[in-house]
């Protein structure tokens, strides 16, 4: 698979993103026992909902990264789950960077235990030759993902979907500060334990009311054991595609130098923000 780099792009301010990595706040482990953690009620009574600034997720780093395992863990237990669960890193990366930060943590009233985050931004991209496609051969939509599972899958078949979301305004530098696109939403980071469909449609309610920014679509980033759960909330698998170089191959001796250097573009469907784990893109109207 693609790591987040690959889907969100390389940069020129790598530097300056290691320098802010150093400077984030030292990352501490839960004072609790991760396995006592009870899940949330389908009703979240007794879980306190908190909207959080950015310099308090920070310090949550560590008790966000034992909660994501132990929900693996239980998942794990009771069906074959291969999933991988969020690193450290990636969290650091998406609170470090994502603006704006939209998001919403689920803790035990009684305790205050760590039950659920959500985070959500605008989704931007590094790849210059990023878009929005279902019908390109890259794209591999028509899994059997859910046929085996006794379901149909909700895929993007005629590229509809697709053409919406690249027809949304989108403006910026790749190489720099992203091309940002601010009429869609990217559910950036998701762990809980009984409460993940309250807090994805928290998410998607807000978006649905608020007026700034007015965001049409949310996207999310699933992997294959997960797919299930978005479609359920109305995501429907869509393309998203990019163009890589490499040198072409020498295929003769006599071939000229300068058709052996020239670089040969080659479409390459994004999937993967977090390395192996064999993810898919969705996306869904907000409503509006």
């Amino acid at each position: 698979g693609l790591s987040r780099r690959s889907w969100r792009g390389s940069r020129s301010t790598v530097a300056g993103m290691l320098a802010r990595r150093f400077a984030l706040p030292p990352v501490h482990e839960a004072k609790y026992e991760p396995r006592q953690i009870p899940n949330a009620a389908p009703d979240m009574v007794g879980t306190a909902i908190i909207r959080p600034p950015r310099e308090i997720w920070l310090t949550l780093l560590g008790e966000m990264v034992q909660m994501v395992n132990e929900a693996l863990r239980r998942r794990a237990s009771c069906a074959r789950d291969a999933s991988k669960p969020l690193s450290l890193e990636y969290m650091a990366d998406r609170l470090d960077v994502d603006d704006p930060l939209l998001g919403y943590l689920a803790v035990s009233r009684e305790d205050g235990w760590l039950q659920g985050f959500v985070t959500c931004t605008t989704f931007t991209t590094w790849h210059a030759d990023f878009r929005w496609d279902s019908l390109s051969p890259a794209v591999e939509l028509a899994t059997d993902h859910g046929e085996s599972q006794g379901r149909t899958p909700r895929v993007d078949e005629d590229g509809s979907l697709a053409d919406e979301l690249q027809a949304q305004l989108h403006a910026g530098d790749p190489d720099n500060e992203g091309v940002v696109w601010p009429r869609i939403a990217e559910l950036s980071l998701l762990g809980a334990l009984g409460c993940g469909r309250w807090l994805v449609q928290l998410v998607i309610d807000v978006l649905e009311s608020s007026s700034e920014p007015p965001y049409e679509y949310l996207v999310a980033q699933a992997t294959d054991n997960s797919i299930p759960f978005y479609e359920r909330m109305g995501f429907v698998r869509v393309g998203a595609v990019t163009v890589t170089r490499r040198k072409k191959e020498r295929v003769a001796e006599v071939e000229a130098e300068e058709e052996q250097e020239a670089p040969v573009a080659a479409e390459e469907g994004l999937s993967d923000p977090n390395d192996g784990a064999g993810e898919a893109v969705l996306a869904r109207s907000t409503g509006r």
